[in-house]
């Protein structure tokens, strides 16, 4: 019992330090030992679609949306079985579906999902389940921006602050600060944004999290590049490149590669 436990939670920690390849052992040998296990319990239950649901939020982040989107929705499929029990991971589940699926430009499927993920929001909001909650958040403000429901996704942003102030949690900090800032930019407030990216660099660095620092940098090298500031956008892409390499992620480098050489071709 205690080792999916330990496996599941030192799969969290290699995530938020960019360590992603050990992450997947990590969530993948806690996942096998759930399966091993006769002691089925909700709690137990419970811990497994978590733990699935962090390993398909890692795919995601290494640009390995196929995989992310397979384990999405068959943790969805898992959580369905739960009836009520399950309700407490739905806005999680299809708020990250619906971000996905709008990267991959399929604007109905995200529509849809985004639609489902609502339902769940206030059942999100009551969860103790702390990896659930913030990129439930985070992920679900992302894709209410991309649908241009702007009050929608700031009224989410203002329950991730919430959750942050009150466990004085600076890593939430970060990822609302990061939030904000997506927003600020979809409205045009470029001075504003830029601020928000640059109050959760500081966070992102002082914690840790190299994931969000470099898709952070990754952000202002893109506002720089449309703002006609090539210098710094330069700057900002190589720190992000960076980054990535160091963690290694071929996909995120050649997604940024791509989108930098739009600019300038």
């Amino acid at each position: 019992m205690p080792s999916l436990f330990i496996f599941h939670s030192l799969g969290d920690l290699y995530t938020i330090s960019g360590k992603f390849q050990k992450g997947i052992v990590a969530y993948k040998n806690a996942l096998a030992i759930d399966l091993l296990s006769k002691e089925m319990t909700l709690d137990r239950i419970d811990h497994s679609i978590d733990c699935k649901g962090a390993l398909a939020l890692l795919y995601m982040q290494i640009g390995d949306y196929i995989e992310a989107i397979t384990l999405f929705e068959e943790t969805v499929l898992d959580v369905k079985h739960l009836r009520e029990h399950g309700n407490k991971f739905l806005a999680y589940l299809h708020g990250c579906l619906s971000f996905l699926y709008a990267e991959s430009g399929n604007r109905i499927l995200s529509k849809q999902h985004l639609m489902e993920a609502l339902k769940f929001l206030n059942e999100l909001q009551r969860t103790t389940y702390t990896w659930i909650k913030i990129y439930g958040f985070l992920y679900l403000s992302r894709t209410l921006i991309t649908h241009e429901m702007f009050l929608d996704s700031e009224d989410v942003l203002g329950k991730l602050q919430s959750y942050a102030i009150s466990k004085s949690y600076a890593f939430a900090e970060g990822l609302t600060n990061s939030g904000y800032a997506n927003l600020y930019i979809a409205l045009s407030n470029y001075e504003l944004g830029i601020e928000k990216f640059t109050l959760a660099e500081q966070i992102f660095i002082k914690v840790g999290a190299k994931y969000e620092l470099a898709d952070t940098y990754f952000q202002l090298g893109l506002i720089y590049y449309s703002l006609g500031s090539h210098e710094q956008a330069d700057d900002y892409k190589i720190k992000s490149l960076e980054l990535f390499k160091q963690m290694e992620v071929p996909r995120q480098v050649e997604r940024i590669n791509k989108l930098f050489d739009g600019f300038t071709s």
